[in-house]
């Protein structure tokens, strides 16, 4: 009795690798998926701010200016917030901020008008990068690095008499009447 245990275990033993099965043939297969490149492109919005008031609109338009009689200078009631982000996903891309003169009748307003540059992380926090008058925002430019985590804001401001950037003074009271204008161009290039 005990040697049929012996020859049944041992059948039982050298069947177990039969009813595993035997592999007789493999393959394997390619598992593949393109993503192509999407050129870069910009995605601009202005806003007007007007205290807690955030209000879209489609240029910087300061409007009239108002005038301080207590400090003998042209304010405006308002300014503005411009959100430069990029869509696309090369690996570098630079922008550039291109400002030509604010001109009118009585020359230019270029260095009355403050401009900061922030890299914004959240609606409500940024990251300060320049805060320079106008004219000395002429080609200021920012790379993907730069901006990494957050996008581009650009805040454009009269002239207020104090804190303002370096070079920027406001507008006196002896300003020539009539309209002002200038532009600002962003330009986008893959580097």
């Amino acid at each position: 009795m005990k040697s049929l245990i012996c020859l049944l275990a041992l059948a039982v033993a050298l069947a177990m690798p039969c009813l595993a099965g035997t592999t007789v043939d493999s393959e394997t297969i390619t598992v593949r998926a393109r993503i192509e490149t999407i050129s870069p492109s910009l995605n601009i919005t202005i806003n007007e701010v007007k205290g807690d008031n955030w209000t879209t609109r489609n240029s910087v338009d300061f409007g009239n200016l108002v005038f301080d009689g207590n400090y003998d200078v042209w304010r405006a009631e308002s300014y503005y917030a411009v959100d430069v982000g990029v869509s696309g996903n090369v690996d570098d891309w630079t922008i550039t901020h291109t400002a030509s003169p604010v001109t009118g009748p009585g020359g230019d307003l270029d260095e009355n008008i403050n401009v900061t540059f922030i890299q914004q992380v959240t609606d409500l926090v940024g990251i300060d990068l320049d805060y320079v008058s106008y004219l000395a925002s002429d080609g200021k430019s920012y790379t993907k690095d730069d901006l990494f985590g957050g996008w581009l804001r650009i805040y454009y401001g009269i002239a207020g008499g104090e804190d303002d950037a370096p070079g920027v003074e406001p507008i006196g009271a002896d300003a020539t009447p009539g309209t002002y204008v200038g532009t600002v161009t962003l330009t986008l290039t893959e580097n």
